[in-house]
């Protein structure tokens, strides 16, 4: 189902034409605004609303019409468009990122953004847009799982640890396989004995380091 259109972003262009033939001063009641936003007064009633700093001359009671600068509403409400506008395209930019459809992580949207009208919709749009990403994503990590294309990541720590364990354990015995007799002078077999463990540290760092980018915690 498409989204109801609530927000001032959705309606800039009308914003925009109707800034242009607007004059300085002009005051408008609530039928004259909501025509000149091209939304429906109760769609400029919830922004009103929800939004303290919205610039209202006089508002609407029993015996008294709502009153609006015209060019003051305009101006203000093309502003928040165009903020609102910029957030969504930077939330949609973070989501394809996030989704692994490239792109460098963007700047946080303006707090202006947030405090607009029609930003609750859209981040309620968005947060629906991303609970589906999640669940796709989710999906597709299960099924690759089960094709054998993903591995989970204690699975492959636990299988370097293993691997390491036995490397210690083998190339430490190298030295009592080379000489059974036991007839190696103390020093060479130290000196064998200590290459060895250089070899075992160097490739464990290599291991740990690539676990770290990986993300995985722990030592192999």
């Amino acid at each position: 189902m498409p989204r109801v259109a609530v927000s001032p972003a959705d309606y800039l262009d009308s914003l925009l034409k109707s800034r242009e033939a607007a004059t300085a001063g002009e005051m408008v009641n609530a039928a004259a605004m909501a025509r000149a936003t091209g939304a429906t007064w109760r769609i400029v009633e919830r922004w009103i609303a929800n939004d303290a700093a919205f610039p209202v001359k006089q508002r609407g009671r029993v015996g008294e019409a709502w009153q609006f600068d015209l060019v003051d509403v305009l101006d203000y409400l093309i502003k928040q468009a165009r903020f609102l506008k910029a957030g969504k395209e930077a939330r949609k930019a973070e989501i394809a990122r996030l989704a692994g459809f490239g792109g460098a992580e963007g700047a946080a949207p303006s707090s202006d953004v947030a405090a607009g009208p029609g930003a609750a919709a859209d981040r309620a749009s968005d947060a629906r847009g991303m609970k589906a990403l999640a669940e796709a994503q989710m999906t597709t990590h299960r099924l690759k799982q089960l094709q054998g294309e993903y591995v989970r990541a204690d699975q492959v720590a636990a299988l370097f640890a293993h691997v390491m364990a036995t490397m210690q354990a083998e190339t430490l015995a190298v030295a009592e396989r080379l000489d059974v007799a036991g007839q190696w002078p103390a020093e060479l077999r130290a000196d064998v004995q200590g290459e060895l463990r250089t070899v075992l540290i160097t490739v464990r760092d290599r291991v740990d380091a690539s676990l770290a980018r990986w993300g995985i915690g722990g030592r192999a």
